[in-house]
């Protein structure tokens, strides 16, 4: 970035002001006398047992020293004649040698003999000196193999102090988080500051070797420690600096340096070296000298200023920093390039202000946020489980130049920085990683997915990892291609878009659903919770279920009540087969044949049938044949001879059979047969065709005199007038009577017309004679009689007149023969005969003949046709009758009667085929089909059934078209009632059918809203997460050596090749291998930019990389330990990620002259730099950059330590930002924190009582089998004065195994000192003390909160328990603000197990929960309700050996009108399971709906789904935490005493593999009712003997006295066993016998013991512990509660049955108790329980003693 002047003077300024602080606190002058630790070779005693200091040519030079840890032999066990008689201690190795009298002053010598004269007195003491005698000579013996192991012990102790020594420096480097480290050194230079300028006199080895402690076992199974050369020799000219004005050549060991340089030679042992500095001495200072090595200081010459000897030396400096060189390189670089990174310029310079680009407003949505938690994003490759916060700190640095990190304790900072690490390599980028503190990065690289770990080098352990990340490097860049790892990005990236979709929208249909639940349905305007529904349909399913089976649709009941009446009315109408019927479509009955037809046509058939057997007689035979041309014929033989042949045509011949069906009018040849008139009209019209209108005439004349007959015949029945006639003029009566009708229709002209109308009298004249029913006609009407009745015989006459002339000619009877009526009996008869006749021969005979000839028709046996006239016709006319009547007539009612038979045949198909599609149907339809024509009976059954059908159709349609509508919404329901099932056969509906179709709502609502399982689709959710976090772990890895195979080519991948080879070369010692070496540093700069990722310390950076390595962003931890001498580091980076705590401890600054500093402040930096009273000796890193504004982000979720511990510094530091997800159950150390008094007393910064105590706490941990594998911590409060530190660090030193010590990480130290590391166990160590009654000195949060910062550290290391060792009372002798009262507050309320399990009752969501909680631990599951896993809480936990599970009962706790608050409810819902989940927890999701639905069912599966994950059913006593271990500690620690048995056993030292632990439990301590001193110290002494035996295997006590301490909420069972722990009790009252009592009293009394035992666990009274002494015989149980010294409560057998005496305390209530017995003024309520009673009370009981315990120490 371009810069101005004034811009990098304030960069330089700032890093000259780094170097001369940095200056100020690195002594100018250097002296061994300064060092914390030094031993010169020459101090070692070769000669002790265990040490092995070699010479420089053995064959393994590099070890310079090894020491066994050697077992400190035991003391000779006393004889048991001496026991009795031996004072004090003795088998410690300080004491003095005491017996009692008279044994102390009797010996061999001494004169036992009784004498005469002898007094009584005399004799008596004589005699018993007698007695003691014999023992003499054992107690010569015993001390003198006493006196010989005190010799043997003395030079052990020796050699193992010197073994302890080393160890020490083992912890130091350790400690010091590789600033420091072990040297070796030699050419000692050395100044006489009476002669020098420099008054401070120079002590200090010109040359060192790093050197390296390898702790291991020898095959006895001692630990020993090699002291070992490690790394290159290398000279240090600073030591020299401080005299460069006292006229030296400080270039006068240039060459030395060089050859050192060269020839890596080792520091002791190498001639060429020494005659080095031999030669180079003179030339340094003519002042100068050198010494030989035999040479002491008193031999030096006066006068010297100098000299340089051999003289080697082991010993602990600091570290080279290299930061004189790195702000050189930085000098030159912006003097130069003026390069200067944007970020330096932010946080340096007044005109540059911190470029802040927050993160733009992104559409949070709930997909968005769900995904954030699980710390998934579509563009940030975070390639381990993730969190919002890592993400945010990702988005953050690729907008801004530097992102503060606040990481509070245990929040996984480590883990952050990994995971961004995949991030940062799949971008391309490089980064550097460093820290002030080595335990930061230590295991950093192996926290990165192993796919991407050959791209990173941890310099933690040397080049050791720089050399296999190289190798590994190589052989990946030869196998990779660009091409290849571009495909896979891609399909990987494809890969992820898709999975994230995927889960997106399984995430969002488990919130819908879970939302939908939160909410409850609607229903008729009504909301109903999912629970309540269920509970419902449960409650009713008996009443409801049966009256609607099926499934429902939504909606209202289909049909109304009034017509599901009348629809349950038609139920059993139809019979089941009628109804089967009737659902189909029936046969149109109209259509059908009636049942009379169906009779006529059977009928028919029949006739026909017998027709046609009859019409055989005149057919004889009936034959076919084929002629010549091929042609069918079909021949007819018939009675009479005839024979007849007809042409049969395939296709049929229309017109034959025409003839054949319909034979030609027959009737006149049948007529004539009979009728003469007939016969003689039809031989003439055949004779001769003139013959037809003649008898056309008299057909015509007979039809009009008929007509005018009917016409008289009608007038006569209507007017009742009958003409009669005297004459047969009728033609003259016709025209008077038209002159009347005219005229004078009355009939009576007047005189004048009669006598002179002419007319008028021919017309009088004409009807004269003429009578109308009697009398001369006179009106008009009987005119009109005349008038009809004279035409009628006028055409009569005429008809007769022709008549006549034919009966004439044909020989027939005359007219009058037939009568009156003649003319109606012929007309009637022949009208219609006679054109028939007529017509006959051309008509029908002829057309017939032509017919008959066109088919072929052969007639053989017909009459010739001969003669002439009237004899040709009578021949024709027998043709004809032969013809017609004997063939045709014949031949014609044959075929007639087969056509009639096919012809019904074929009515008969069409019938039964309009029934086909029927008949498939209905049986009736297929009734009528089977009988039609042949059973016209059946026929009319089916077809009446038919009708009946027919008739029931509507209604049954009717009922169809409601089961219809019901079938739409309920198809079962439907079905049920179709098909007549059992309890849908009644014709009543039933009453309460409107509230069972709201029954089958719900339960339609029930089922869609639990369709889907919300665990499936959690379970895939979960497959998707794993899923997308492995393909983003591949995809991250597969872009990342995607970009370094883009940068790492041509050159650079050359180098590394050639790197690679020389660093596997450059191993061993020798001039090759240097030269090798010499080849690597030469290429490693070069290639440096080929990884990515370099993670190592500050300093080492500095040292390792120039000005011009430049990363892309450097991350900077535990920046708020780093000081200002670490701000160097940011000019390394384009980016930079610092990541501190505040809160935690801050550079202390110690030994720097803060004056000084803050002179070079003055002169360097103001007005120079932004801000410069920043920079300051206890400025950090972190600090200086959050005063910067710089966007700042803060972990908040908690992973390390228990919740107990990590909230009181929640509490403390960070105002409960912290979210503390570490599940407490997941150790089986209880309670998390444990307040240890002790009777110490602090004296100038030391408290003997705590150290031992602690020593004893340690001890006792690591011989208990709960502590196995933990590791161990010690921490001293008191930082300022280090002198209890290194009392405890050499306490432990010779009180452990060096191994076990390296095994549990057992460290010692100060807050700073642990700060970055942690423990599971911590002990603090508060030192301070008091005399009674007196108030402690207030202990405030100290300046700048160092005070606050140093507790927040010290708490926080524990991970899963954290001891607090104080020697005063915290309530009365602490101030209300004093920091440590805060501490003990916290610890009380986080042990005071009463409250928090009613807060927990409260808090239980619902009944749903309390019943599922039932039900499984009825099956035997091991759980725990409302479990807290840091904010969150968890509804149930199953545990089943080592494995859990969080069972959420999902009910409506949420439910309600606030929509918004469910909605917001389900979100944090499913963050906090997906914050679970990332941190191990496997859920199991129940809904309540599904619970209170059906219970049995739901917890199977349940259980099923347990079973599934691990979990089942087990005995509480072995499922269960033990929560005693603690108790069983302080009853241990109580019972190591000072001096006894100091010294562990080391052959008996086993690894964590198959060690076995033996809890020491001493027999004699069986009661400790007697306070007596003396009783005390006898105890103690059978103690100590006991535990000097090697097997210390003692009967098991016969009183038990349990130490109860607080523990856990969750109430755990314990064995017997460990219910036997002894523990001291400060004071206590002997156990009083009591009265033998019944079994059941024993078994009361002892289930009560058992609940005192257990709760006391969980209470704290004022920091003691609650003691229960309880003695039991066969048949006894009694037991006395005290605690402080204090009895609270007396327990046992009485006459009556069991007595219970407890103390009475104000405000104290007996809730559920009897009224007590207690006496006026009395101080103790006494109860008296009758026998078995107590066992209902039991719980009562043991809670009541423990609350008045409690609330009288409060």
């Amino acid at each position: 970035m371009h810069t101005t002047q004034k811009q990098r003077d304030a960069v330089l300024n700032l890093f000259s002001f780094v170097e001369e602080v940095s200056g100020v606190r690195r002594a100018v002058t250097k002296n061994i006398s300064s060092l914390d630790w030094k031993l010169g070779l020459a101090e070692i005693d070769a000669t002790l047992p265990g040490i092995q200091a070699l010479h420089p040519n053995t064959k393994d030079p590099s070890l310079i020293l090894s020491i066994v840890k050697l077992d400190v032999p035991s003391c000779p066990k006393l004889p048991e004649e001496l026991l009795d008689v031996v004072i004090g201690n003795w088998l410690s190795p300080d004491w003095k040698v005491a017996w009692r009298e008279p044994f102390a002053s009797l010996t061999l010598q001494t004169d036992v003999d009784i004498r005469e004269g002898d007094s009584e007195e005399t004799i008596a003491e004589k005699r018993a000196l007698q007695a003691l005698r014999p023992f003499v000579p054992v107690r010569i013996k015993w001390l003198e193999e006493r006196t010989k192991w005190l010799e043997e012990r003395k030079v052990v102790v020796k050699s193992n102090e010197l073994f302890d020594r080393f160890m020490t420096l083992r912890s130091k480097v350790a400690e010091s988080n590789l600033r420091s480290e072990a040297v070796f050194g030699n050419f000692m230079f050395t100044s006489d500051p009476r002669l020098t300028t420099n008054k401070n006199e120079a002590r200090y080895p010109l040359v060192v070797r790093p050197l390296e402690l390898i702790l291991s076992s020898t095959e006895m199974n001692l630990p020993i420690l090699e002291v070992r050369l490690s790394g290159a020799t290398r000279f240090q000219p600073e030591v020299l600096q401080s005299f460069a004005e006292e006229n030296v050549d400080l270039t006068a060991f240039k060459s030395v340096e060089e050859l050192i340089k060269d020839e890596d030679p080792l520091p002791y042992g190498d001639e060429t070296l020494v005659n080095a500095f031999r030669r180079q001495t003179v030339n340094f200072s003519i002042d100068c000298h050198w010494h030989e090595m035999e040479q002491s200081f008193k031999e030096v010459d006066s006068g010297v200023k100098f000299w340089i000897q051999e003289e080697p030396i082991l010993m602990l400096q600091l570290r080279p920093t290299g930061l004189k060189e790195a702000i050189a390189s930085i000098r030159k670089r912006i003097e130069e390039v003026g390069d200067i990174p944007e970020h330096l310029l932010e946080v340096v310079c007044p005109d540059v202000e911190p470029t802040i680009c927050e993160e733009t407003n992104r559409e949070q949505t709930f997909e968005n946020a769900l995904a954030e938690t699980s710390g998934e994003d579509n563009e940030i490759l975070l390639t381990k489980p993730a969190n919002t916060d890592q993400l945010s700190i990702a988005r953050a640095i690729m907008r801004n130049n530097v992102v503060l990190v606040q990481g509070p304790p245990g929040t996984g900072k480590t883990h952050t920085i990994a995971n961004l690490l995949g991030h940062f390599l799949a971008q391309g980028k490089r980064v550097l990683v460093t820290s002030h503190t080595q335990k930061a990065l230590a295991v950093l690289k192996d926290k990165l997915p192993s796919e991407i770990q050959p791209l990173s080098v941890s310099m933690m352990d040397g080049k050791k990892d720089l050399e296999k990340t190289i190798h590994d490097l190589c052989e990946r860049f030869s196998s990779l291609s660009v091409e290849k790892l571009a495909v896979e990005v891609k399909n990987l990236s494809e890969e992820r878009k898709s999975i994230i979709e995927q889960q997106k929208i399984v995430r969002t249909r488990i919130f819908n659903l879970r939302h939908k639940e939160t909410q409850g349905p609607i229903y008729k305007g009504r909301q109903y919770s999912l629970t309540e529904l269920a509970q419902y349909l449960r409650n009713h399913e008996s009443e409801f279920a049966p009256l609607i089976p099926g499934d429902v649709k939504d909606g209202p009941m289909p049909l109304s009540v009034e017509e599901l009446d009348a629809l349950y009315k038609t139920n059993g109408v139809w019979s089941a087969d009628t109804q089967n019927e009737l659902m189909f479509e029936l046969p149109p009955v109209e259509q059908l044949p009636t049942p009379e037809k169906m009779a006529n046509m059977h009928a028919e058939y029949q006739r026909l049938l017998k027709l046609k057997n009859s019409e055989t007689d005149a057919i004889e035979s009936v034959r076919s044949h084929t002629n010549s041309k091929g042609d069918d014929f079909v021949d007819y033989e018939l009675t009479g001879g005839y024979s007849i042949s007809v042409r049969a045509s395939k296709n049929g011949n229309p017109a034959l059979e025409s003839v054949f069906r319909n034979v030609p009018d027959t009737k006149i040849l049948e007529l004539a047969q009979s009728d003469p008139f007939v016969r003689g009209m039809l031989l003439e019209c055949l004779e001769d065709d003139s013959y037809a209108p003649h008898y056309q005439k008299l057909a015509e004349s007979l039809e009009a005199a008929d007509e005018a007959y009917r016409l008289c015949d009608h007038l006569r029945l209507e007017s009742d007038l009958v003409v009669e006639f005297s004459r047969d003029n009728f033609d003259d009566i016709q025209a008077g009577v038209d002159w009347f009708l005219n005229n004078e229709p009355d009939g009576k002209p007047n005189l004048w017309t009669k006598c002179f109308n002419s007319e008028c009298k021919a017309a009088c004249r004409a009807i004269e004679g003429v009578r109308v029913n009697g009398s001369a006609p006179a009106c008009k009407e009987a005119f009109e009689a005349i008038r009809d009745e004279v035409a009628f015989k006028v055409k009569e006459a005429k008809a007769a007149s022709l008549w006549a002339k034919f009966a004439a000619r044909l020989d027939l009877p005359n007219w009058e023969t037939f009568g009156p009526k003649a003319v109606r009996d012929l007309a009637e008869k022949y009208v219609q005969i006679i054109p028939s006749v007529i017509r006959w021969e051309g008509e029908v005979f002829e057309p017939c003949l032509k017919t008959l000839e066109a088919s072929g028709f052969n007639v053989r046996g017909l009459p010739e046709q001969t003669g002439v006239g009237a004899a040709r016709a009578a021949a024709k006319l027998a043709y004809i009758e032969a013809l017609f009547l004997k063939i045709l007539v014949p031949l014609s009612e044959y075929r007639t009667t087969e056509c009639a038979l096919e012809e019904i045949e074929q009515w008969r198909v069409d019938v039964v085929n309009s029934l086909s599609r029927f008949a498939q149907l209905t049986k009736t339809a297929k009734a009528l089909q089977e009988t039609a024509l042949f059973d016209p009976a059946s026929w009319k059954v089916a077809y009446e059934r038919l009708e009946a059908l027919t008739g029931a159709k509507h209604a049954f349609e009717e009922r169809t078209r409601r089961i219809a509508a019901i079938r739409d919404y309920a198809p079962d329901w439907a079905d049920a009632i179709e098909e007549g099932r059992a309890g849908f056969t009644g014709s009543k509906i039933p009453d309460n059918i409107e509230a069972a179709w709201d029954w089958k709502q719900f339960e339609r609502i029930y089922q869609e809203r639990m369709s889907e399982s919300i665990e499936e689709l959690q379970a895939k959710s979960t497959n998707l997460s794993s899923k997308l976090r492995k393909n983003t772990a591949q995809l991250a890895a597969s872009k990342a050596w995607l970009e370094c195979k883009k940068r790492v080519h041509g050159k650079m991948l050359s180098n590394l090749s050639t790197l690679a080879n020389y660093m596997k070369r450059a191993q061993g010692n020798g001039k090759r291998a240097l030269s090798f070496r010499q080849e690597v540093n030469r290429l490693l700069p070069q290639c440096q930019d080929a990884v990515p990722i370099w993670i190592m310390m500050i300093s080492d950076a500095l040292l390792n990389f120039n000005s011009n390595a430049q990363f892309d962003i450097v991350i900077i931890d535990e920046a708020s330990q780093a000081d200002i001498t670490s701000l160097p580091i940011l000019y390394m980076g384009k980016k930079i990620i610092v990541v501190g705590d505040d809160k935690q401890v801050t550079p202390s600054a110690v030994g720097t002259n803060d004056y000084v500093v803050e002179e070079i402040n003055r002169r360097l930096l103001e007005g120079v730099v932004k801000e410069p009273k920043l920079y300051d000796a206890k400025a950090s890193l972190y600090g200086i950059i959050q005063s910067m504004a710089f966007p700042v982000r803060m972990l908040r979720e908690h992973f390390r330590c228990v919740p107990d511990i990590i909230g009181y510094c929640n509490e403390l530091s960070y105002d409960g930002k912290i979210r503390p997800l570490r599940d407490s159950s997941t150790t089986n150390l209880r309670p998390a924190l444990v307040p240890y008094r002790v009777d110490g007393e602090s004296e100038n910064g030391l408290n003997k009582a705590e150290c031992q105590a602690v020593i004893n706490l340690l001890k006792a941990m690591t011989h208990d089998p709960a502590y196995e594998g933990k590791t161990l911590g010690v921490i001293c409060m008191r930082s300022g004065n280090p002198t209890q530190i290194n009392r405890l660090r050499s306490m432990i030193l010779s009180s452990f195994d060096p191994r076990e010590i390296e095994e549990r990480q057992l460290i010692c130290g100060s807050s700073a000192e642990l700060q970055g590391d942690e423990r599971d166990v911590i002990i603090l160590s508060l030192v301070d003390s008091s005399e009674e009654g007196n108030i402690l000195r207030k202990t405030g949060e100290g300046v700048d909160e160092s005070v606050k910062k140093r507790y927040n550290v010290a708490v926080s290391r524990a991970k899963d328990q954290l001891w607090v060792v104080h020697s005063f009372d915290a309530d009365s002798q602490l101030k209300h603000d004093d920091i440590r009262r805060g501490l003990f507050a916290w610890i009380k309320r986080c042990n005071s197990g009463e409250v928090d399990e009613e807060q927990i009752r409260r808090e239980a969501d619902s009944e749903f929960e309390v019943q599922v909680a039932k039900a499984l631990r009825e099956r035997g599951y091991n759980l725990e309700q409302q479990h807290a896993v840091g904010p969150y809480r968890i509804d149930i936990v199953v545990r089943s050996k080592g494995n859990a599970v969080a069972l959420e009962c999902d009910g409506e706790r949420y439910h309600g009108g606030d929509l918004l608050k469910g909605e917001e409810q389900v979100r944090y819902d499913m963050e906090r399971q997906t914050v679970l989940e990332r941190n191990g927890w496997r859920f199991v999701r129940l809904r309540g709906a599904e619970f209170f639905r059906n219970p049995k069912e739901t917890i199977d599966r349940l259980c099923l789904s347990l079973h599934e994950r691990g979990i089942d059913p087990e005995e509480s006593e072995t499922a269960e935490i033990d929560d005693s271990a603690t108790q069983r500690v302080i009853a241990a620690a109580m019972r190591y005493v000072e001096g006894v048995n100091t010294e562990p056993r080391l052959t008996s030292y086993k690894a964590k593999i198959d060690r076995t632990v033996e809890v020491v439990t001493p027999a004699s301590i069986e009661t400790v009712a007697n306070e007596d001193k003396k009783t005390v110290d006898a105890l103690t002494a059978r103690v100590s003997a006991s535990q000097s035996t090697k097997e210390r295997k003692v009967p098991p006590p016969s009183t038990r006295h349990i130490a109860e301490i607080p523990s856990s909420k969750s109430h755990k069972k314990r064995s017997e066993k460990e219910k036997a722990s002894p523990t001291l009790p400060r004071k206590t009252k002997p156990v009083r016998s009591s009265p033998s009592n019944s079994t059941g009293d024993k078994a009361d009394l002892e289930k009560l013991l058992k609940l005192i035992q257990t709760r006391s666990t969980d209470n704290l009274a004022n920091g003691m512990p609650i003691i229960v002494l309880a003695s039991q015989k066969t048949s006894v149980c009694e037991f006395q509660v005290l605690c402080g010294g204090k009895l609270y409560a007396d327990v046992g057998s009485s006459k009556t049955g069991i007595s219970i005496k407890v103390l009475s305390v104000q405000g104290v209530r007996a809730r559920g108790l009897p009224p007590s017995e207690n006496k006026s003024g009395s101080k103790w309520r006494i109860w008296k329980i009758a026998r078995g009673e107590l066992d209902d009370r039991a719980e009562i009981i043991a809670n009541f003693i423990l609350r008045t315990i409690q609330a009288d120490r409060s």
